[in-house]
């Protein structure tokens, strides 16, 4: 019955998402109206077999090869520095598509970070905490050069929370947000682009034409959705009214055309998702696999809050997908391979 619930969720997002790329390709599509949506099936269907291949291989076989997994993907990351164009350097461009390596950067460092953890076999002490928190800036320093800073905090966060799945206690955590918050408040000083951001985020409508833009569309969106929406295919947003509609912002999208209830919907898929995952992770004995099982849905499930919040104004932008509806390959493929390792734990339980 969960594995069956399970995978009816992912595939029911990917369904919403795919719906909405489509009316939204036509209007942003360029020289072929359809090829966002010949993309995303590609993609997706990329990713259902990966998903399904996944789930049949051994967690204690991901466990044996964490090591190499994370190597190469830490080799992708790191060419982004040196391939990637423009300011930001999060992108491989190839013929026909482009690559993300930090999505699957953060499937090889769960695995290998579930590995170290399930190795610790004494009680981890401040000394040995201060430990695990230098390795993991060490481990997503190019994540962090990049920058890419929306997925740093996100690691970094995954990272906390097996380290206190564990059972490192709560104060040594509470402890790094001393220095943690005048260094994240440093950063946004020292960049004039992220000091506009926060900026647009604290205060949209003092540049409603410029950083504010976005948030106020994607408020607009909302607002125009209300409960039952405009009907599918009725939203103007995306008529380069909201700049991420098919991406970052999708939810905005989705909410203008289907309403509250729509986003009730895929809330509750999500929430699905999310419980299965994490009651899947709760059973387990092996502690590798536990790690590896947890870390995967938290990752997901924060993504999918981050997005949220962000689409309400609740958090700065990011620029982070919402996970099996949002445009992009990398994002889609990623999902599928993480649910996959998590399908293999939930099919064993």
């Amino acid at each position: 019955m969960k594995p069956a619930l399970f995978i009816f969720s992912i595939f029911s997002l990917c369904a919403i998402g795919l719906l909405f790329i489509f009316g939204i390709s036509p209007i942003r599509g360029g020289y072929d109206p359809y090829i966002m949506f010949k993309k995303q099936v590609i993609a997706v269907a990329i990713g259902i077999l990966l998903m399904f291949l996944v789930s049949r291989v051994p967690h204690e076989m991901l466990r044996k090869i964490s090591v190499p997994i994370f190597v190469i993907c830490f080799i992708g990351a790191t060419s982004t520095l040196f391939l990637g164009k423009g300011s930001a350097k999060r992108w491989i461009h190839l013929p026909g598509f482009s690559i993300q390596p930090v999505e699957f950067f953060k499937l090889a460092y769960i695995i290998l970070f579930s590995n170290i953890l399930s190795k610790t076999k004494e009680q981890i002490d401040i000394y040995g905490f201060l430990f695990f928190v230098l390795a993991n800036i060490i481990l997503t320093l190019p994540i962090l050069i990049q920058p890419d800073y929306g997925n740093f905090v996100i690691l970094f966060t995954i990272s906390t929370f097996l380290l206190f799945i564990k059972g490192v206690k709560i104060r040594y955590i509470l402890s790094l947000l001393i220095p943690a918050i005048p260094a994240f408040i440093a950063l946004i000083f020292i960049s004039p682009y992220r000091m506009k951001r926060i900026l647009a985020f604290l205060s949209p409508w003092e540049d409603p034409q410029g950083k504010g833009f976005q948030i106020i569309q994607s408020m607009i969106s909302y607002s125009a959705g209300g409960i039952n929406g405009e009907g599918i295919g009725e939203g103007m947003q995306k008529l380069y009214f909201l700049p991420a509609a098919h991406t970052d912002f999708i939810i905005s999208s989705i909410a203008e055309e289907i309403g509250l209830i729509g986003i009730a919907i895929i809330v509750l898929l999500f929430s699905i998702i999310t419980f299965i995952g994490f009651s899947t992770a709760k059973t387990i004995k092996e502690e590798f696999s536990k790690f590896l099982t947890a870390g995967l849905t938290f990752m997901i499930s924060i993504e999918v809050v981050i997005n949220l919040f962000v689409s309400v104004g609740l958090l700065p932008a990011k620029g982070l997908p919402l996970p099996f509806v949002s445009y992009g390959g990398s994002s889609i493929i990623s999902s599928f391979i993480a649910v996959g390792i998590i399908l293999q734990a939930i099919t064993k339980d």
